[in-house]
């Protein structure tokens, strides 16, 4: 769907969310690519749509990350929340109807424990507003406005989160070599085109 941003290939296209008009939004680390092969010497934050009548274009919204990974949409799309790995925290961004950052938004929301053997990868947000991070120790739950809740321990380093079962109260947590799954007591945030 896209390979490269202004004629340059993307370093390593990892997380990726729909926004209910149908833009995509997807970090870009430079995992598995050595320094000296990127044609992109920064990792960014990119906006794709592909529901639009002229050809799709790849906009670059914000290069100034380490290692971008997980990303996840707020209930009402408002804010975009984006995880930088190697920095231990999570990022959040006010969105314009346009799918552009507001000027100036960019703040931390949520930062980790650096002693953890990994930081913040995948992130799903549930429809009151919490915000699920998978990070080494198990997933971390933060209210709204960052203040952390409690940690859904976990035996195994998770990597990324998926709202299951019927009702989307089911917690699916992916790890190396399991999947684990956990009942809460509110449903998910579902992507826009679930089938």
């Amino acid at each position: 769907v896209a390979e490269t941003w202004s004629g340059q290939r993307l370093n390593s296209p990892n997380d990726i969310v729909a926004r209910s008009d149908g833009l995509l939004f997807f970090t870009d680390p430079p995992y598995g690519v050595e320094p000296a092969q990127r044609a992109l010497h920064f990792q960014g934050l990119y906006a794709l749509d592909l529901a639009g009548t002229g050809p799709a274009a790849v906009r670059l919204l914000a290069d100034d990350f380490e290692k971008p990974n997980g990303l996840a949409f707020s209930p009402d799309e408002r804010i975009l929340y984006v995880c930088d790995t190697a920095r231990y925290h999570v990022r959040a961004f006010e969105v314009e109807p346009s799918g552009s950052l507001r000027v100036g938004s960019s703040r931390v929301f949520a930062r980790l424990d650096p002693g953890q053997p990994g930081g913040p990868d995948g992130m799903k947000i549930d429809r009151q507003g919490r915000v699920y991070v998978a990070v080494a120790l198990g997933v971390w739950v933060f209210e709204s406005h960052g203040k952390l809740l409690g940690i859904i321990a976990t035996p195994n380093r998770p990597a990324n989160l998926a709202w299951c079962d019927s009702d989307a109260q089911g917690l699916a947590i992916t790890a190396v070599d399991a999947v684990y799954k956990v009942r809460l007591n509110v449903p998910g945030c579902l992507p826009p085109f679930t089938p």
